[in-house]
């Protein structure tokens, strides 16, 4: 393989890894909605899932800008852990949705086992 198709190779998943970003974070803002949270779990799942999909559309041009989804992403782990919920499935879906951002973010979907997967 040539430095020039590693390199497509390398960006077209990257590119993906942003998108996938870009739903979760959708999906996160659309849930604070979906159903009933506190309301400073609401609050803090709609802004955090509007910044991950604004970081990782950013991201598709300023690759580091990835390390702010990580952030936001912790942040939501520890929020779903620390804030106010109505109910446990809240809960594990802001945690699970969290580590999912984070995962993505820092690469996980671009390793060289999960490329096999990728079209």
């Amino acid at each position: 393989m040539t430095a020039t198709q590693d390199r497509r190779i390398k960006e077209r998943s990257q590119a993906f890894d942003r998108t996938v970003n870009m739903v979760l974070g959708a999906w996160l803002f659309v849930s604070a909605f979906a159903w009933h949270h506190a309301l400073v779990s609401s609050i803090n799942t709609a802004l955090c899932g509007a910044l991950v999909v604004v970081f990782a559309a950013t991201g598709l041009r300023i690759p580091p800008m990835r390390w702010l989804n990580t952030s936001v992403g912790v942040w939501v782990v520890i929020a779903g852990a620390l804030l106010p919920h109505t109910s446990v499935g809240t809960i594990w879906n802001n945690i699970l949705v969290g580590l999912l951002i984070v995962l993505v973010s820092v690469g996980g979907l671009s390793r060289p086992a999960v490329q096999n997967l990728l079209p």
